[in-house]
């Protein structure tokens, strides 16, 4: 698919994009009343009963609103349904002794307002779950932040993630494999590994995000395959690479960069790697790099291996 086309379809993903007013089930841990059938005067005490009575329920009554306290639970959502937090720094889920994942999703879920921390993964989208996290935070897990699985390039299957924070997990804050993806207004900071890690096959945009302080780059991609879009996004501070491009397969992709800033990163503001060379004609034909700004990468602003001329 053209990276214009694709830039016509993303925005029509976004669904479910009002906060949820008026749930059918709700979850309180605090609340006094023993009497539990997950009414707003009878609230459930666990999310584990609420997302028994969740799948239960038809489709279109799948939305849960869930008061503060900190959920010493894992959970996996059910197709369909919609996980509203009061606040996403008073409504924390947390495992933190989990060797799995603290939340999993579910076909069509939206998970918005709540803080996901603990566990080896934080966040897990499992293959051909088409996904929305909207203003979250997704922290302190022992691997990596939030794990979107593989699936076929298709829209249905598109996973978005709006004004998120994803910060100080060990290792990568956001692994993705192949999959439409929208990252809009995030923060990824002070990951043990890369910010945001791509594999090939992505088709997606990366835009407005500021991306700091984690221990190896920014952003990696692989470009095999991959139709992305990185613009308007801040990369700074980051250990390795602000934006590091691998080339495995001399395949190639089409990846824009244009109009990030890229400054004071320990390598490369961005940075050509992989098992096989760069040359001029790979990275003219893959890469679109414009009105970016650059300032205090320690090596160069662009590496010399990405063989341009």
């Amino acid at each position: 698919m053209k990276l214009a086309k694709l830039i016509t379809v993303l925005p029509v993903l976004v669904f479910f994009t009002e906060t949820v007013l008026a749930a059918d089930i709700y979850v309180d841990k605090n609340s006094a009343n023993s009497e539990e059938d997950g009414s707003e005067a009878n609230p459930y005490h666990t999310l584990a009963s609420a997302l028994v009575k969740t799948a239960s329920n038809p489709e279109n009554n799948r939305q849960i609103y869930v008061k503060a306290g900190n959920y010493q639970e894992e959970i996996t959502l059910p197709d369909n349904s919609i996980l509203t937090g009061e606040n996403k720094d008073t409504v924390i889920i947390n495992r933190e002794n989990l060797e799995g994942s603290t939340v999993t999703a579910g076909k069509n879920s939206v998970i918005e307002n709540v803080t996901i921390r603990g566990g080896n993964y934080g966040l897990t989208i499992p293959a051909y779950k088409k996904s929305v996290i909207r203003n979250c935070k997704i922290e302190e897990t022992k691997r990596i932040g939030i794990w979107i699985k593989h699936s076929n390039k298709l829209p249905d299957n598109g996973v978005e993630i709006w004004d998120s924070i994803i910060a100080n997990n060990a290792r990568k804050g956001l692994y993705g494999e192949s999959r439409y993806l929208y990252f809009l207004n995030n923060r990824f900071e002070d990951n043990g590994e890369e910010g945001i890690d791509l594999r090939s096959k992505i088709n997606g945009v990366l835009s407005n995000n500021i991306i700091s302080n984690n221990g190896e780059g920014g952003i990696e991609t692989e470009i095999r395959k991959v139709v992305l879009e990185i613009s308007g996004n801040t990369l700074s501070q980051n250990q390795s690479n602000g934006i590091t491009l691998n080339n495995r397969t001399n395949v190639g992709g089409k990846v824009i960069i244009k109009n990030n800033t890229l400054s004071g990163n320990h390598k490369y503001g961005i940075r050509c790697a992989g098992s096989k060379n760069w040359t001029n004609k790979l990275w003219k034909k893959s890469v679109n790099n414009s009105h970016n700004s650059f300032s205090g990468n320690i090596k160069r602003d662009i590496s010399k291996s990405c063989g341009r001329k």
